[in-house]
């Protein structure tokens, strides 16, 4: 008995263990955000040929009383560069406003390229960041 749990129940935990923190790390659990019961609703889309699907948009959603989705947590945005997947845009929504900071990423180094801060929907400031020029990566001299 225990030579079985050893070489089929063990893996097959250590699988599941890993599946589950790749969908929660990727994706998200239904949680509870600010008096709202809210789940993920993702968009998928594919990187190329051959490639793999990606979660491109990842907005935490609640259905309102006349059936709308309603965003409320956090949101995140991803692209692709070449074969890889980059995070394009975070941020996080209350009752389908943004509020807090936005922070929008250049996919090809993947630096930050704007931040911009809201209140309930009303934007409070925008910061722009200098970009290197698509020639000079990143540390290199």
């Amino acid at each position: 008995m225990w030579r079985i749990l050893r070489w089929i129940g063990f893996p097959v935990a250590i699988v599941a263990a890993g599946v589950l923190w790749l969908y929660a790390h990727w994706i998200g659990f239904p949680r509870h955000i600010a008096g709202h019961w809210v789940h993920p609703r993702v968009t998928w889309l594919w990187t190329g040929l051959p490639g793999y699907p990606f979660p491109a948009t990842v907005a935490y959603v609640y259905t309102d009383e006349h059936g709308r989705q309603i965003k409320h947590g956090p949101f995140i945005e991803r692209g692709v560069r070449s074969y890889s997947v980059v995070v394009a845009k975070t941020g996080f929504y209350l009752d389908d406003q943004p509020d807090g900071v936005f922070v929008e990423y250049q996919t090809y180094w993947g630096t930050k390229l704007k931040e911009t801060r809201y209140s309930h929907g009303k934007k409070i400031s925008e910061a722009w960041y200098r970009v290197p020029p698509l020639g000079n990566a990143p540390g290199k001299n």
